[in-house]
């Protein structure tokens, strides 16, 4: 951009992309870094959608490179910003152009990499909406044992309050398969809360998250039972697959003292 003419009249046309949004946010952005420049002179957005209505053009929205150089002549423009967006290797590769009005010669030819997050998936619409609710089952290997690790399953339900924070229930039985001279199971009814810290791929409700869980411990002894105080935290990884999800976590806590599984169900 060095090389224009100082006060060089610009038009900044609507990028190329799957959302209206994300052609709005991407222009409005490259408006207002040229405007604090003080270097160069932009035609209105106002004035753009005058010329396109006159010739015809829809009023908003991406038009081609041909389209764009000759509503930019109306104007009196010198020079004119056109780009796209495109999805590539779970990221974004912005393409920026800068042509010559009269030339129409590339001045400028960049291509950006941008890296999916929460803001592009919102501004691509991807993450405008998500599934309330999800319902799996659990298979999990815990210290619910005298003297051994014990196995379990479980079942759960989820309902995702915000895109990062979710609360559910969790029902995990354990059998303490070496205990011998009695059977031994641990009913585990646990309210959770839990926050989803990190999304690398900006998806709602995924990723890396920390958990609390709270509720009650039931244990049979033969037949006899006991009921205690049962309470702990997690750390895991969800990915989602459309209707779709599994999970691995790894939780601790009283009296189970520690506990690691997996997860997989559907979200709806």
């Amino acid at each position: 951009m060095s090389r224009l003419k100082f006060k060089s009249i610009l038009c900044v046309m609507d990028f190329s992309t799957p959302s209206a949004d994300l052609s709005e946010y991407l222009r409005e952005g490259i408006t207002s870094a040229l405007l604090e420049s003080s270097s160069f002179k932009i035609v209105s957005r106002k004035e753009i959608d005058k010329i396109q209505k006159e010739l015809d053009f829809q009023a908003s929205g991406y038009v081609s490179d041909e389209s764009a150089i000759s509503i930019c002549k109306r104007l009196g423009a010198q020079y004119i910003l056109v780009g796209d967006l495109r999805e590539l290797n779970n990221a974004y590769n912005l393409r920026v152009k800068l042509l010559g009005v009269e030339t129409a010669e590339y001045v400028m030819y960049k291509t950006y990499s941008i890296k999916r997050s929460m803001e592009t998936e919102q501004l691509l619409g991807n993450a405008s909406t998500y599934k309330k609710c999800d319902l799996g089952l659990m298979a999990e290997a815990n210290k619910n044992s005298v003297s051994a690790i014990s196995p379990g399953v479980g079942i759960s339900f989820a309902y995702n309050v915000t895109k990062k924070i979710t609360a559910g229930i969790n029902v995990i039985l354990s059998y303490d398969f070496a205990f011998k001279e009695k059977s031994i199971f641990s009913l585990e009814p646990l309210a959770f809360f839990r926050f989803y810290a990190v999304s690398p791929t900006g998806e709602p409700c995924s990723g890396m998250f920390i958990q609390a869980d709270v509720g009650a411990e039931i244990i049979f002894v033969g037949n006899d039972s006991n009921c205690v105080f049962d309470g702990g935290g997690a750390i895991g990884y969800k990915k989602n697959f459309n209707s779709f999800y599994i999970e691995g976590y790894l939780r601790g806590g009283y009296p189970y003292i520690f506990g690691g599984g997996i997860g997989l169900g559907m979200s709806f």
